[in-house]
């Protein structure tokens, strides 16, 4: 084989490496056909989400359209994602009787012994344009399906880009430098008869368009249908696919605005509506349970006017020919074309657009069952999130809860990927084994390649490709994956689990509460309101020592979408030892019934009252034991020693006065002579009145 071509390709990292990126933005990288002959050999082993991509043109973009008309292009490739049964090396050798040059030949990352899917490289003599490229594309994956292989048509996008050589589980690659570079010239004839065709198509396609423009015409000349629904009702959406470059694989398209392999637009059952999961359509329509959501005019709108609805307003205007003084008051009593008064709309406005009707079939679809993921706290394809303080337990009781959901079949284990970012390496492992043990995924910054700052990627990824459907995700803890005091980066962040759980997916989220409590000695979730305002449910967790050996953790709904339970209480041991220690804890958790979660509520709210009082009962209890017992004259020393007001001192006073010491109470009432109140220490632990007696008999001179 002749030389490779050293000259520089253009290349990135990553599905997301662009000098466009709207957070960040990376210049390309370049690469040489002669360096990816190296790398057969001596394959890449990382996750899709750094490997290495190149396009085989020189100009440094990933614009489609600008690739086509201004790149300049030194090979043709090919991506074999349906083997239909064939081997890698049956590919190869396939592909070799349609090219009979020197070609490169490797399988995808995502290749196994039983699915050998595979990229081919074919390295051209001479540099060919753009246009002449995406010809030579087409007509190189015609040749293939012809011997029985099938290509994936992206590949005829001029910016697709193409994954290099990558290790997974399976393999191999081929290479016959024997051979000479292909000469484009050799596939003229195919490439003119292709042109012809394609000229044809067009012109099949502009009478198709001219028969809908004039349907459109008669409709709002007929006093029918003002021009954008006349529009929507004789244009066909699939006819406007194939004027704006969609792909079609079976019954989805590929939009040209999306740098996906992955088709994400579907045709409504009606055929009046399209839908979209790709992000980069999002400006097209409006938002939907799918995605993006619009209809035939959209379409015109951002591929003939740039997104001006008003000049493609006027477009159709004019070529539905509305010259009768009818239609055009007809006309002009849904729309102005006065652009110089900013109160005027600038299009017809009819809430038809709005309609869903015709994608209930879709919608429906897209419904998951309304079961439980954890206990009655998280409803699967929702996002929760549980706020709690440090050592409540949010971890412990939601692993349990989680091995339980997998027993019962709840949940397929399979699909759970436990992300523990707040852990040291031996909490780490201790949970990795429960994980291998019950069948979830557990998942660590800094292993296996995870990346916490690629994760909204990872997210996007799944969304486009439409493979977040029954996935649960538990996030632990959230503050490792944004900052939740940040307004803007919370709310970009919840954007993308709103689109990942919007898709089917679930998740979970760990989260801290504020270490200072509100009024009432409750716990308070940490940051803005974005991360509540945006999930379908949340909670807040506190826990009490209910007893010398157990902790109690009391869930208290804050927001719920759903039939979750509003309070819910769980037990678990304080502490254990030994070798077993963390199973144990997990074996200890187990939920209890609503007399001792109330009970437990009741002493969380006491212990709050004393946390939040607690330097001002020092204050009274330091006054009471120099021998000052009467109510006013404590007021007044604690008001001099501490400087807290008089109101507040007396509030604390009255809130701790009692003879149960477990209940709160640091101190009991007498009424001294003239009916005074006169206050006296309880005895740390003892709930007995004769005890509590016995002390104040033994203070009472002091």
């Amino acid at each position: 084989m002749t030389a490779p071509c050293k000259k520089e390709l253009c290349s990135g990292f990553g599905q997301y490496h662009s000098e466009r990126h709207s957070t960040d933005p990376k210049p390309y990288v370049t690469i040489r056909l002669f360096d990816i002959a190296g790398f057969l050999a001596t394959p890449g082993k990382t996750g899709k989400n750094a490997a290495q991509w190149f396009i085989p043109s020189s100009l440094m973009s990933r614009n489609h359209e600008a690739q086509r008309q201004s790149g300049e292009f030194y090979a043709l490739w090919a991506d074999i994602d349906e083997v239909n049964g064939l081997t890698f090396l049956e590919i190869y050798r396939a592909a070799e009787t349609v090219i009979q040059a020197g070609l490169m030949g490797y399988t995808s990352r995502s290749a196994t012994e039983d699915n050998q899917k595979a990229r081919l490289i074919i390295p051209l003599i001479k540099p060919v344009t753009g246009c002449d490229f995406v010809l030579l594309q087409e007509v190189f994956n015609n040749k293939l399906q012809a011997v029985g292989i099938t290509p994936d048509r992206a590949t005829e996008r001029a910016g697709q880009i193409c994954y290099l050589p990558n290790e997974g589980e399976f393999y191999s690659f081929e290479y016959d430098d024997d051979l000479p570079s292909f000469d484009p010239a050799l596939w003229a004839a195919d490439v003119e008869a292709l042109k012809a065709k394609k000229q044809q198509e067009a012109e099949a396609l502009k009478q198709r368009r001219k028969q809908s423009e004039l349907k459109a015409a008669k409709r709002t000349a007929d006093g029918k249908d003002s021009p954008i629904d006349a529009f929507n009702a004789e244009y066909d959406i699939a006819t406007l696919f194939d004027t704006f470059g969609y792909i079609q694989k079976g019954k989805r398209w590929l939009s040209p605005n999306s740098g996906s392999n992955t088709p994400g637009v579907i045709i409504s059952d009606d055929g009046r509506k399209w839908i979209s999961s790709h992000d980069s359509d999002a400006t097209m329509g409006m938002p939907c349970n799918g995605g993006t959501m619009g209809d035939p005019f959209d379409l015109l709108v951002h591929f003939e006017h740039c997104g001006d609805r008003n000049a493609a307003l006027k477009d159709i205007a004019e070529k539905f020919a509305l010259n009768t003084q009818t239609d055009r008051v007809t006309f002009e009593s849904n729309t102005v074309f006065d652009d110089d008064d900013p109160e005027q709309s600038d299009q017809p406005f009819s809430l038809r657009g709005f309609a869903l009707n015709g994608l209930s079939s879709e919608m429906k679809k897209q419904m998951l069952e309304d079961k439980y993921v954890l206990g009655r706290l998280a409803i699967f394809g929702q996002w929760t999130v549980f706020f709690a303080p440090p050592n409540a337990g949010k971890t412990l009781i939601t692993v349990r809860l989680l091995i339980d959901a997998i027993k019962s079949g709840e949940i397929d284990g399979e699909n759970v990927f436990y992300i523990n970012a707040d852990d040291n390496f031996k909490g780490l492992t201790t949970k990795l084994e429960l994980a291998e043990k019950h069948g979830f995924m557990m998942i660590a910054p800094s292993h296996q390649e995870f990346s916490v700052s690629d994760f909204n990627g990872y997210l996007s990824r799944m969304i486009k490709e439409e493979t977040a459907r029954g996935v649960v995700i538990i996030l632990d803890t959230l503050k490792k994956f944004t900052d939740v005091m940040d307004k803007r980066l919370s709310t970009e962040f919840g954007r993308y689990l709103r689109g990942f759980v919007s898709k089917g997916g679930t998740v979970i989220c760990l989260a801290h509460v504020n270490k200072n409590r509100d009024a009432d000695g409750k716990v308070k979730f940490a940051g803005t309101s974005d991360i509540v305002d945006d999930a379908d449910c949340a909670y807040t967790l506190d826990a009490t020592e209910a007893t010398l050996t157990h902790k109690t953790v009391v869930f208290t709904n804050i927001k719920s979408r759903g039939d979750v339970a509003q309070e819910a209480a769980y037990r678990y041991l304080s502490e254990v030892s030994g070798k077993n220690g963390y199973q144990m804890l997990i074996d200890s958790v187990e939920e209890v019934g609503e007399a001792e979660a109330m009970q437990a509520k009741e002493l969380q709210q006491m212990q709050a009252k004393l946390a939040k009082n607690k330097d001002i009962i020092q204050e009274i209890i330091e006054v009471i034991e120099q021998g000052v017992h009467n109510k006013t004259e404590i007021i007044e020393q604690v008001h001099q020693d501490s400087g807290a007001s008089k109101a507040v001192i007396r509030k604390v006073l009255t809130a701790h006065t009692g003879k149960d010491y477990m209940s709160g109470h640091r101190w009991r009432i007498e009424r001294g002579e003239k009916n005074a109140k006169l206050y006296y220490l309880l005895l740390g632990g003892f709930n007995h009145e004769h005890e509590t007696e016995r002390y104040q008999e033994a203070t009472r001179g002091h």
